[in-house]
């Protein structure tokens, strides 16, 4: 009976650890996806900014040449 508890104890410990190793691995991968999904905003941000900046230009050049 005494091993069986022991046993189960160390299975326990065991288990909690690998619980707690499988928590860091998940809150790796999000922290890596975040990261990810920051620079994918930054980045469409960007092009969002250039594609309103050539707009302007290009709507400049129309209204100098007199064109609608």
């Amino acid at each position: 009976m005494n091993r069986f508890i022991q046993t189960s104890s160390a299975d326990q410990r065991n288990s909690a650890e690998q619980v707690r190793q499988i928590g860091s691995e998940i809150e790796a991968m999000v922290e890596e996806m975040l990261g990810g999904m920051k620079s994918i905003r930054e980045a469409s941000e960007s092009i969002g900014q250039r594609v309103r900046s050539s707009y302007q230009e290009f709507t400049s050049v129309l209204d100098e040449a007199g064109l609608p």
